[in-house]
């Protein structure tokens, strides 16, 4: 067991914040996963915590207990079954396969995004990735090619076709059956991006900073109001599902009596729990279709304690999640440098 702290120095050189999104399922025709990878429930608990890739601050490619990542922001699961990662810093794209080897899909030099928060994937198995300083969304296709998908590159929130739309700092993204990209970016909206026009939801949010396509919803975390709601795609409605606005702290409970610090990551299983990456407070929470909060995992103290029982590991900054094909849940640890791993355990 291993106690590590995280590096001071990081926290001022972050420039964005964001989380990755793999909203799920059962039903493979209403996931953002296409191939229903990420359809499965999540077991009730309790949770062993592990390391599933990366190891210390680097770039490095091999097996994924040696691979180097450098704030590792967004995962997401391919039909194959492989991981594919934002790997912030870098700017690049890494692969873990399901034989655990890390590699890297998109040009090292120069580096294909600067400072990505997020991807989704297609149906077509197209990757969309948010290129958060570059302020575009970026598409790599199967072959590793990358391209402008929308936005000019010029900070502002005009919409339009996808060739003039404007974004600020785009963090994260999910993808839904209909092939709609959904963008949440720093000027508190929530864009839509379909059939090459660039459009905005009438949701008013402050930050929201993590986003999951789920049956029709998109779900919502807003790190600054502290709550987790849901757009209602068809209506544009939207429900608040647990926290309090601008009610910062740690408390579990239902609806308005939980309390969030700063959540980013979230991710929707296949039967509507919804996974929560609270950064501030360094735990991951759980909460229902109606609105019961609960911690799976997390003590609350910063820093890396690995191989333990969910409740006794530490996390240092947790950004985006995914849930594989057999129900395990992912966070990408960013300061910690690796992609965690909750897995059930016997009661």
């Amino acid at each position: 067991m291993a106690s590590i702290r995280p590096i001071p120095q990081l926290v001022a050189l972050l420039v964005a914040l964001g989380g990755c999104t793999l909203a799920t399922t059962t039903d493979p025709s209403k996931t953002s996963d296409p191939n229903g990878h990420a359809g499965a429930k999540v077991s009730d608990g309790p949770f062993r915590v592990t390391t599933f890739a990366g190891s210390t601050m680097g770039y490095e490619d091999g097996p994924a207990a040696s691979a180097k990542f450098f704030w590792p922001s967004a995962i997401a699961f391919d039909a194959a079954g492989s991981a594919l990662v934002t790997d912030r810093a870098n700017g690049h794209l890494r692969k873990i396969t399901s034989d655990g080897q890390v590699t890297t899909l998109t040009p090292v030099t120069p580096a294909a995004f600067k400072n990505p928060d997020s991807l989704a994937i297609a149906s077509s198995g197209d990757v969309y990735v948010a290129d958060t300083q570059n302020h575009v969304i970026k598409k790599v296709t199967n072959s590793g090619e990358v391209s402008v998908f929308a936005g000019t590159g010029v900070v502002g929130k005009a919409d339009g076709a996808v060739d003039a739309a404007t974004f600020q700092l785009p963090s994260t993204l999910a993808v839904a059956p209909d092939g709609a990209v959904y963008v949440s970016d720093h000027s508190g909206k929530i864009r839509k991006i379909a059939d090459g026009q660039v459009t905005t939801l009438e949701a008013s949010f402050f930050s929201p900073q993590g986003i999951a396509y789920s049956n029709g919803r998109l779900y919502v975390c807003d790190n600054v109001e502290q709550i987790v709601s849901y757009v209602d795609l068809a209506t544009g409605k939207k429900t608040e599902l647990a926290g309090t606005v601008y009610g910062r702290g740690y408390q579990d409970g239902t609806g308005k009596d939980a309390r969030f610090d700063g959540p980013l990551g979230i991710a929707v299983d296949g039967a509507g729990t919804v996974f929560v990456g609270d950064a501030g407070n360094r735990r991951i929470r759980r909460v229902s279709a109606e609105g019961k909060v609960t911690t799976i995992a997390g003590t609350g103290e910063s820093g890396l304690v690995d191989e333990v029982a969910g409740l006794e590991a530490k996390f240092s900054d947790l950004r985006g999640m995914a849930i594989d094909a057999s129900g395990n849940l992912y966070v990408c640890d960013n300061w910690n440098q690796r992609i965690r791993k909750l897995s059930p355990t016997a009661p």
